[in-house]
């Protein structure tokens, strides 16, 4: 019951100060599939505490973060920070699209240039 009332003092439940955001969920899991499927395991030199650490810091990078407005402009600075984390690995073929580009690129790959054919 005492250390309730401490974390009611400072106005945050336990369960509450390890909850994460939409945000910093969105980095976490693009670092587990990263990590998942990623070949080389000392993680350009990093090692794996090295890598966690690039994990820990990009989800920090975003903890003070609202949620998003109705045009999604908390995301572009979400992107950027897993951009960064991602750039540590220093592999040109492991990089994060955002949705937007995903479609775009999706799209391209299937022949969808917006004139059909005939």
């Amino acid at each position: 019951n005492n250390n309730n009332n401490h974390n009611k003092k400072h106005g945050i439940a336990k369960s509450e100060a390890m909850a994460l955001t939409e945000e910093q969920l969105l980095v976490a899991n693009v670092w587990n599939e990263v990590t998942r499927q990623y070949v080389d395991t000392t993680y350009n030199h990093l090692g794996e505490e090295g890598w966690r650490a690039k994990r820990l810091d990009a989800v920090k990078s975003v903890g003070h973060m609202g949620p998003s407005d109705d045009d999604g402009n908390n995301m572009e600075e979400v992107y950027a920070s897993i951009r960064k984390m991602l750039s540590y690995l220093n592999d040109p073929y492991t990089r994060f699209l955002s949705p937007d580009q995903y479609e775009s690129l999706t799209a391209y790959a299937r022949g969808g240039g917006g004139g059909g054919g005939g």
